[in-house]
């Protein structure tokens, strides 16, 4: 085949639109992604105030318990973060994701055939577990995509966006007008439709690939194992500049998040009177903008300045939490706050994310980003561990704490040069 040949191939292969090759053949990834957010968004959005459904105990109670199921079980994944990636690694992606079904699946099973906390401890910690599988996969397959890298993360992001829409929407709705076991008996219908959905789509998309690009390119998808020298990393790669100060960033974010989203269902349904479905709604439909703002994000955000984009976020955060912490005085700010967290969040994750998988090696991306997505669900866990103190002594005083973290974080960013 000559140069021209090629060329014209290529050309043919690029005008069937890179960025519906890239959604056509993620769709594998995408599909458990959407239930691994659906079930634990939900779950964990829900569960408190299914909690004082189903055991007809007090706020301050279920603040508590609430306060040390989720602390726990947050705790769990942060410890388990960069295992589930290794396991990624050396059993392969297709069985890292099998892994995580069968750990929703026992989790909603134990769920459903107990009161006891311990096994709600338990089970949420297994969810949290699977959700790493998920995350850990989906994310390192990305890491070593040649196509479109940044759109690729986007996709994950408004699959996250999905999963964190529906996932509060529907079971909210459903505990809210049926008995509460029923709620655990729809998330388990998902989990069953979604699996056999990943499955389908293991045999189905290639061959949808094949048709689209008529045979001229192939799928940029890796589902097998890592070989032994690709899992081995050098410890030096935590000096690569912006790493050390992009875990950081992670962890404080995870703190900010613990703070806003482990007492606002609870804020909501006991301090502003707001319907249960109404709750699922403002979490659900604001979870959804991760669907816009991923793509737009991963798409477009190299055209920008990064520092500055960055900077914006962080006061994102600190606007959101002053917007929140209002919430009482005017309830209208308890939806506007929780959207323009979420709207900051979203652009955040993916833009570090894209940033840290261009400037690492790909056998560095499981290890640095394990260790950063660590560090959210451990500031996320410590957050929502020590969020009932601050409750107890003011509704809004986890809301206020993190407009003071937040405004820490702005200033550090606007004095650094490459974050």
């Amino acid at each position: 085949m000559n140069k021209w040949e090629e060329t014209k191939i290529k050309s043919q292969e690029t005008s069937k639109s890179p960025s519906l090759l890239s959604l056509v053949e993620l769709t594998p990834i995408l599909i458990p992604y959407f239930v691994g957010f659906f079930i634990f968004r939900g779950l964990f959005a829900i569960f408190p105030i299914y909690l004082q459904i189903k055991l007809g105990i007090e706020e301050s109670e279920v603040v508590s318990i609430w306060a040390i199921i989720s602390g726990i079980a947050l705790l769990v994944g942060a410890i388990t973060r960069l295992p589930a990636g290794i396991i990624s690694n050396k059993i392969g992606r297709k069985n890292a994701i099998l892994l995580a079904y069968f750990c929703y699946y026992v989790a909603i099973i134990s769920i459903y055939q107990s009161s006891s906390y311990v096994v709600f401890v338990f089970a949420l910690s297994t969810i949290r577990f699977g959700l790493n599988l998920y995350a850990m996969t989906g994310r390192s397959v990305v890491s070593v995509a040649q196509r479109e890298k940044g759109l690729k993360n986007g996709l994950l992001q408004s699959m996250v966006g999905f999963g964190s829409f529906f996932g509060p929407l529907i079971l909210s709705f459903t505990l809210d007008r049926h008995s509460p076991d029923s709620m655990i008996k729809l998330a388990f219908l998902f989990i069953i439709i979604d699996s056999l959905f990943f499955l389908i789509s293991l045999k189905l998309i290639p061959i949808l690939f094949n048709l689209i690009t008529e045979g001229r390119a192939k799928m940029d998808l890796n589902l097998g194992k890592i070989s032994r020298t690709d899992v081995d990393t050098d410890i030096s790669v935590f000096s690569t500049e912006g790493v050390k100060f992009s875990i950081i960033q992670f962890f404080f974010i995870g703190i900010i998040y613990g703070l806003i989203t482990s007492i606002y269902t609870i804020y909501g349904y006991n301090v502003l009177n707001i319907n249960l479905s109404i709750l699922g709604v403002i979490v659900g439909v604001s979870s959804g903008l991760h669907v816009i703002v991923g793509p737009l994000a991963g798409k477009y955000h190299s055209k920008y300045d990064e520092v500055k984009i960055k900077q914006i976020i962080w006061l994102g955060l600190v606007i959101a939490s002053v917007i929140i912490s209002g919430s009482r005085v005017l309830p209208i700010l308890f939806i506007l706050g929780y959207f323009v967290m979420t709207i900051s969040n979203s652009a955040f994750f993916t833009i570090e994310i894209t940033r840290l998988g261009t400037i690492l090696n790909d056998k560095d991306f499981s290890i640095v980003f394990g260790t950063a997505s660590s560090f959210v669900i451990f500031g996320t866990a410590l957050a929502s561990y020590s969020s009932p103190l601050f409750y107890q002594i003011l509704p809004e005083g986890t809301f206020i704490l993190s407009i003071f973290i937040s405004i820490i974080l702005y200033v550090i960013a606007l004095n650094k040069r490459k974050i």
